[in-house]
């Protein structure tokens, strides 16, 4: 037996000891020898779910563990991608959108706020984020475009963003800056690839990530220039930042409890709410931006969220089933739902009481979105920038300026979280 296999079993079996054991391994060998043991453990774990399924799982169960093991695969795949360094030239291959390299650092934006009388520093931004990992999503990619932001004038396109294009920008842009600054950054993609959900998650929790920030673009109803939509409205815009909350439809899955109680143990509840707290006071202010949209708006959205979800079940008997969706991949689960065990919901119900709505600071909204999910034992955010049916912030995000300003705020929400 192998060095390898006998970590992943110590892992499995000694559960937070064997972890620590696993984690004392990592000080003496590389980071992708340490996340390819850890995806061994993961896979035992899954083999260990299986078993306890029994003979005649649920279809939801089967569903689950089916997809936990094609992400462990694509885990594989993507941490090996993610730990290698870009060959040299890549990285501008990579990017969709015009470079701005006449474009201040995070170091010099910081120096500039230290100059100004501000409490960041250059060197309070190096120091707290020295050593630390993070894992940066671009979300979707590939044949998952995401939102499309259309402008118009007098009913004539001008021009159009795709989310993914977006997304990766960004992205690239964040990890260059937090480099600067001392972090070791993981990118799950590099370029305009389709990546699996649980993929990702998973990836982010074996490469031992102190934070997983997944970027986005938001969308609404009221801007989605698909047929039947609403027409483009301004004054939707506002920026979201969405954390982890556990969903009473997935509390039977395999593995779902003993994730839930890791997460309590852990108190990461809590350490993502701060983690998403700084990042929406620093985006926020890039984007000028609120927390919600106006009431009228909002009853808008409702009414046209209600009419497409009429439309949507007219015509669900006689079409295919629709494309998971980027953030829950909840539309491909069989419907089905198995009711939740007494100790289930009583674990359900300790979270809410120990993390209630409440508590959630300015701008945070919770989800039970995958990428959060797999991520349970590290703070975890997914970032919903803006919106693309905006049409001021679609022109803006058309200069290379506007993007690197959101990026900056990305940082900076980073530094403010790791200082405290």
């Amino acid at each position: 037996m192998t060095n390898a296999q006998l970590l992943g079993i110590l892992v499995l079996t000694c559960g937070a000891a064997g972890m620590a054991a696993a984690n004392q391994h990592s000080a003496s060998t590389g980071p992708l020898r340490v996340a390819l043991t850890r995806l061994q453990a993961e896979r035992a774990r899954l083999e260990a779910l299986e078993q306890a399924a029994g003979k005649r799982p649920s279809r939801r169960a089967i569903w689950y563990l089916d997809r936990l093991s094609t992400g462990l695969d694509a885990a594989r795949d993507m941490v090996r991608r993610m730990v290698a360094p870009l060959p040299a030239g890549e990285r501008a291959a990579a990017e969709p959108l015009p470079p701005a390299a006449h474009l201040l650092s995070i170091a010099d934006v910081l120096r500039h706020e230290a100059d100004s009388g501000k409490s960041c520093s250059a060197t309070a931004m190096a120091g707290p984020l020295a050593g630390r990992r993070i894992v940066v999503d671009a979300g979707h990619g590939g044949k998952d475009q995401g939102a499309t932001g259309i402008c118009r004038r007098a009913g004539v396109e001008q021009f159009r963003l795709q989310e993914k294009d977006l997304t990766l920008d960004v992205a690239q842009r964040v990890a260059d800056k937090l480099r600067q600054a001392g972090a070791t950054v993981y990118m799950t993609r590099t370029s305009d690839e389709t990546l699996d959900l649980y993929g990702r998650g998973i990836a982010g929790r074996v490469l031992e990530a102190d934070a997983f920030v997944s970027i986005h673009f938001n969308y609404s109803v009221l801007s989605d220039p698909t047929p039947r939509g609403g027409r483009a409205v301004d004054g939707i815009d506002y920026t979201a930042i969405y954390v982890y909350s556990p969903s009473r439809r997935n509390l039977p899955m395999p593995g779902y409890s003993q994730q839930l109680e890791d997460r309590i143990r852990l108190d990461q509840p809590a350490l993502s709410n701060r983690l998403a707290g700084h990042l929406f006071d620093r985006v926020s202010a890039a984007m000028g931006t609120s927390d919600a949209p106006p009431d009228a708006v909002r009853a808008r959205m409702r009414a046209e969220t209600a009419r497409r979800a009429r439309l949507a079940r007219s015509r669900s008997k006689r079409t295919a089933a629709p494309e998971p969706s980027e953030e829950s991949g909840s539309s491909e689960a069989p419907r089905a739902v198995d009711a939740p065990s007494a100790a289930q919901q009583r674990l359900h119900d300790r979270f809410y009481s120990r993390y209630p709505q409440s508590a959630l600071p300015r701008g945070v909204r919770r989800s039970d979105f995958v990428v959060l999910r797999e991520t349970h034992d590290k703070p975890s955010v997914l970032v919903e920038t803006c919106f693309l049916g905006d049409s001021r912030q679609l022109t803006r995000l058309r200069e290379p300026d506007r993007r690197d300003s959101v990026a900056t705020a990305l940082c900076q929400g980073l530094a403010d979280y790791f200082r405290r």
